[in-house]
């Protein structure tokens, strides 16, 4: 029986010598196997990977972190401290880069219902979208005092209004893009397009109804109406008018030259050509 007692007794001594890690020494090269419950009342310090679950991790060498850092996978189990990056500002506010952090500013605004960018400031681009196409702002800095009533000036880049009228402050040319494309004025219901001063064409005018003016309609090129040129101050009139068309001297003759017009109910149904030279004080044609 003591003999017995003698060899469970060496064997604890050498199942304890083999698998005892003493704190502060060499230790075991060897693979321990722990189950259950494996605490440490003190520092428990790793020098190489750590495998948790089977997945392995390097841990950083260098601390490198304060009370705003999480500690990031690089997706190979290389383990680094790194800023944490949350949003910044308020509801709406837009996230923008700065010094390597987010940042949000009250004037940069994004409303979800109803799909619109909202800049307190000035705004410079060679272009923005608007619904997938080319808004062109080159050359316009815009800001909130250059809108009146949601209205961008003509002088801005803007329509100048807010009733589908353009109020240009010079000169304003229309022009469409593309290869032969027509720029079409259509008013609504019976409104007209109306000229205050003289309407110049270097090409054909082309109408399905009346051509009307009221001042002077000149044009290098025809002018084509379907149902006739109304006559200022001629309405419902029926006749013919021989008209000057043109003066010169030749010589010490002078000449001229005329056509006649047939009015049909104040419109202008027929022009003739032109007479040839006639001596002034000369019979008409």
């Amino acid at each position: 029986m003591k003999k017995l007692a003698a060899v469970l007794l060496l064997a604890l001594l050498l199942a304890a010598q083999s698998f005892a890690v003493p704190l502060g020494g060499k230790g075991t090269s060897r693979a321990q196997l722990v189950k259950g419950l494996f605490q440490v009342d003190g520092v428990l310090a790793v020098d190489g990977k750590t495998s948790f679950n089977g997945l392995w991790y390097t841990w950083p060498k260098k601390l490198g972190y304060n009370k705003t850092s999480v500690l990031k996978n690089n997706g190979a189990g290389i383990l680094a401290w790194e800023k944490e990056q949350g949003a910044a500002g308020s509801d709406g506010q837009l996230q923008y880069n700065k010094g390597g952090e987010f940042s949000a500013d009250a004037g940069l605004l994004w409303d979800q219902s109803k799909k619109a960018l909202s800049v307190s400031g000035s705004v410079s681009s060679k272009s923005l979208l608007q619904n997938g196409v080319p808004v062109s702002v080159e050359g316009h800095k815009h800001s909130v005092s250059d809108l009146t009533e949601g209205v961008l000036g003509v002088d801005k880049g803007g329509t100048g209004s807010n009733d589908g009228s353009i109020a240009a402050a010079g000169e304003l040319k229309l022009s469409s893009g593309g290869k032969n494309q027509n720029v079409v004025l259509s008013p609504s219901g019976t409104g007209s397009i109306v000229g205050e001063g003289g309407f110049l064409s270097k090409g054909e005018i082309s109408a399905s109804g009346s051509v009307r003016s009221e001042g002077n309609l000149e044009a290098k090129g025809k002018v084509l109406a379907g149902s006739g040129i109304a006559v200022n101050g001629q309405e419902g009139y029926t006749g013919s008018i021989t008209y000057l068309t043109g003066m010169r001297f030749n010589g010490s003759v002078l000449q001229k030259k005329m056509a006649t017009m047939t009015v049909t109910g104040g419109i202008i149904t027929v022009v003739s050509k032109e007479s040839d030279w006639i001596d002034v004080n000369a019979p008409k044609f």
